[in-house]
């Protein structure tokens, strides 16, 4: 193998061809002279596509301008740069690309080329954000008990002191405390909702389905809204994915609730092949209703802090969140999340 002037030899060129890692060269202009077949497997792009080009070739966007000044004024200063990027393979789909890059200097110390090793570290990385997005869910659960327990108490020290006063009140005055106490129900009752909505808990001791169907029956009970379950997931989630579809299904439902005008409203899980292997899998949660519809855009703007959080945790499990609405025609919203079994 031959990179620019220099011969490489036979055992080191199959060492490359044979690596599992990465390995990119390029000329000191930043032209790619070789890639070797774990880049061409990582990033899509042929070695004759490849070959002539530069790295750009792989850029997402996410890296700012900033970020490549640091990383060629390193180089160029001839020390070694370590980073792991967000990259773009030839088909649209993103990557994070742990690599090191390396200058590679001739007998006078001068920079005649640039080696790039990495490895595609995505799974790894969606995996420590799943535990960090679990760990956080644990810290609500946590939150949200002990904001039940301690709010029930002083709730049940104001209803008794509610009690006390109306003993020997005119009949219109005791009427106003009572106005008061269901007031008081009303909260504790909230409380209570919120408290074992937003609990994993709920999923560990029911199960997923029946932690949704509990959902669906609260909604129809509080909001008059017909609301159906169906599912045809055959297999055990991961309590990560579990746990964010409740979520999903328990935020839907509110919106629908809150802001949809609706009667009815449907929840749908399935699980789908796409790929060639049947353990390439994925778990898919639709929620539509026969709403009045919206703008999407108009939805991101009213709720673009609570989608983005939910893109971001479904992003970490390498998922996606899909929103349909035309006015007056209703709302589709899916969730699609992939899963090995």
């Amino acid at each position: 193998m031959r990179l620019g002037e220099v011969v490489i030899s036979e055992t080191l060129t199959r060492v490359l061809e044979q690596a599992a890692d990465t390995v990119l060269v390029a000329g000191r202009d930043g032209t790619i002279e070789y890639v070797n077949p774990a880049y061409v497997a990582t990033t899509g792009y042929s070695r004759d596509e490849a070959v002539g080009r530069t790295p750009r070739i792989v850029r997402s966007g996410i890296q700012t301008p900033g970020f490549y000044e640091t990383m060629w004024n390193t180089l160029a200063s001839g020390r070694t740069f370590h980073a792991t990027l967000t990259n773009r393979a030839r088909d649209g789909r993103i990557f994070e690309h742990e690599q090191t890059i390396s200058p590679v200097v001739d007998h006078n110390g001068v920079i005649t080329h640039f080696a790039a090793i990495g490895r595609d570290v995505t799974q790894r990385q969606r995996g420590e954000a799943a535990r960090v997005h679990y760990q956080l869910e644990q810290e609500a659960v946590r939150i949200a008990g002990l904001l039940h327990d301690e709010a029930g108490q002083f709730l049940a020290l104001a209803h008794i002191t509610l009690a006390d006063m109306t003993r020997g009140l005119p009949p219109a005055e005791a009427n106003r405390v009572l106005e008061v106490r269901r007031y008081l129900d009303y909260v504790e009752e909230r409380l209570r909702e919120i408290s074992r909505g937003i609990q994993p808990r709920v999923v560990s001791d029911l199960g997923l389905m029946e932690a949704i169907r509990f959902l669906a029956d609260g909604c129809e009970r509080r909001n008059s809204i017909t609301v159906t379950v169906e599912s045809t997931l055959d297999i055990l989630c991961p309590a990560s994915i579990e746990s964010l579809l409740y979520t999903f299904v328990r935020d839907g439902l509110t919106n629908v609730a809150m802001h949809a005008q609706a009667t009815r409203a449907s929840v749908v899980l399935a699980r789908e092949v796409n790929g060639r292997r049947v353990q390439d899998n994925t778990i898919s949660c639709l929620i539509r209703d026969n709403g009045m519809g919206f703008d999407t855009e108009t939805l991101r703007v009213r709720d673009g802090g609570s989608l983005r959080a939910l893109e971001s945790r479904l992003a970490a499990l390498g998922g996606t969140l899909d929103i349909r609405s035309t006015p007056g025609a209703g709302t589709s919203v899916q969730a699609s999340i992939p899963v090995q079994i």
